[in-house]
């Protein structure tokens, strides 16, 4: 490994134990506020990064370069780089309100504990996607990951922005609004993820390559604000049905996302249709 390897590994280990320690850390010491409902899952909770992690290793020993797959030492450079990036994204709901510390764990609100972990997937997801195929070097992965996870976040910004959810999620509770959410930030990682995914050419080709796979997540943001805008709590239904306006949303939702997985995956991983 060169020296600049090292030194995103060494970064990568330092800043991913840095924000892990934090959440499972807050997870298992934060005693929460008695408050009316139930508490959410700390299982979720504790279960969220170990799934985000082992969907980046798997995806990184499917798809990755092949001097990646074969060597070790480059598999955990990756793996410590996509948990050192998804472990930072943990924090970017708290900064647009949803607050990890206090809405989650303090206050037992299960619809922003769906919120944080369904974004903390997304994110690992759109990551992952910039590990599959051949390129030059980290920064390649880099670049692509930029591309995927920046346009999650922008994702986010609007969603906040279009849908004034946060009332919904932080006062109202409503699980269903947490399971949209989730099940969209889900979805459009994956979806984004495989957009940059691919052997590397060039900037512009990568850019190009997204700008023209992308555009299913921007269906499936469009949708989730539309079930938002007929499904969400109002003064005549307050606590709108989980099952009918959250679980079958989402599912459809997440279906779109398998689809274009299915027919879009293929293309980019090298996996024969």
């Amino acid at each position: 490994m060169s020296d600049d390897e090292v030194g995103v590994t060494v970064f990568s280990a330092v800043a991913a134990l840095i924000c892990w320690v934090w959440w499972y850390g807050s997870t298992l010491s934060t005693i929460p506020v008695q408050v009316t409902g139930r508490t959410p899952s700390r299982a979720l909770l504790l279960v969220t990064p170990l799934l985000s992690a082992a969907l980046l290793f798997m995806i990184l020993r499917l798809w990755a370069a092949v001097d990646v797959r074969d060597d070790g030492r480059y598999m955990t450079m990756y793996t410590l780089m996509g948990l050192a990036v998804s472990g930072i994204a943990t924090f970017i709901p708290t900064w647009l309100g949803i607050s990890f510390q206090h809405d989650v764990l303090q206050r037992s609100n299960r619809s922003a504990a769906w919120v944080a972990c369904g974004w903390t997937v997304g994110a690992m997801l759109a990551f992952s996607g910039a590990n599959i195929g051949d390129g030059p070097g980290w920064w390649v992965v880099v670049f692509s990951a930029m591309l995927s996870m920046g346009s999650l976040l922008l994702m986010f910004v609007a969603w906040q922005f279009l849908t004034g959810s946060h009332d919904a999620i932080t006062i109202d509770r409503d699980l269903a609004t947490g399971l949209r959410m989730a099940s969209m930030f889900v979805g459009c990682g994956a979806v984004l993820g495989v957009s940059v995914a691919g052997n590397w050419v060039s900037v512009e080709a990568t850019t190009s390559d997204f700008c023209m796979r992308a555009w299913p997540a921007l269906i499936i943001f469009i949708l989730a604000i539309a079930f938002h805008a007929v499904l969400k709590p109002t003064p005549e239904s307050p606590k709108p049905p989980v099952f009918i306006a959250g679980v079958l949303p989402s599912l459809f939702l997440l279906s779109m996302a398998v689809v274009w997985l299915l027919i879009a995956g293929p293309k980019v991983t090298g996996v024969p249709g």
